[in-house]
C-alpha cells in the first residue's frame, strides 16, 4: 500500500469545523457521511440572513422569519433585520409575518456559508390578519378612527403610533384588494 497524502473527506471536515468555530459557527455545523467512504459533506451550516421593512413605520421590529420544513424563526430588530442561523443545505420556504400585514413568502435553496436575501417590504393594512386588505380591515380601522389606543394590542392600529388616524386608514386603502404573499424581489 502506498500512501498518496489525500485528506480525507472526514479531515476535510475537521478543517471545515475549525474554521466554522474560528469564525463563529461552531454550534451550526454538522458532518454527514454517506455509505461511500470519502463522500463526505458539510451539512448545517447555511445562515439566512435579511432585511423585512415594514410599511407606514419607523421600527420594523417584530416580524417573524421562518425557515420551512424546519421551523427555525427569528425575529426582526428595529432596523428590520433578522438571521436564521444553523440550518442543514438545502431547499427552504422563508416566510415573513406580522400582525396588520400581509405576509411575504419566498423558495431558496441554502448553500453552505451566508445566504443574504434581498429587502422585502411588508404592506399595511390587513387589521383582522386574513391575509387580505379588504372591506372588513376597513371596518375595523373605521370603528376605531380618532381613538387613542394601545398600539400593542390594537388591531386598527395599522401603524402602531397609539392613534387610529387617516395615516391607518390611507395605509390600508393604498393596499386594498392586495393579499398575501407579497412580492419578495
Amino acid at each position: 500500500m502506498t500512501s498518496t497524502n489525500k485528506p480525507s473527506g472526514h479531515s476535510l471536515a475537521f478543517v471545515a469545523l475549525g474554521i466554522a468555530i474560528a469564525l463563529g459557527f461552531g454550534a451550526a455545523i454538522a458532518v454527514q457521511s454517506s455509505a461511500q467512504p470519502g463522500n463526505s459533506e458539510i451539512g448545517a451550516a447555511s445562515i439566512i440572513s435579511g432585511q423585512v421593512q415594514l410599511q407606514g413605520r419607523s421600527d420594523w421590529s417584530g416580524a417573524v422569519v421562518t425557515a420551512w420544513p424546519t421551523g427555525v424563526t427569528g425575529t426582526t430588530g428595529a432596523d428590520g433585520f433578522y438571521t436564521l442561523p444553523a440550518l442543514p443545505v438545502g431547499t427552504y420556504t422563508i416566510t415573513v409575518e406580522m400582525a396588520r400585514y400581509l405576509d411575504a413568502e419566498r423558495v431558496m435553496l441554502l448553500v453552505w456559508g451566508a445566504n443574504d436575501l434581498p429587502t422585502v417590504r411588508l404592506l399595511a393594512g390587513d387589521a383582522n390578519d386574513d391575509d387580505a386588505v379588504d372591506i372588513v380591515d376597513m371596518s375595523i380601522i373605521g370603528g376605531k378612527y380618532g381613538s387613542t389606543v394601545n398600539p400593542v394590542t390594537e388591531r386598527a392600529d395599522v401603524n402602531a403610533d397609539g392613534y387610529v388616524d387617516i395615516v391607518d386608514i390611507v395605509l390600508a386603502a393604498g393596499n386594498y384588494g392586495s393579499a398575501s404573499p407579497v412580492t419578495w424581489p
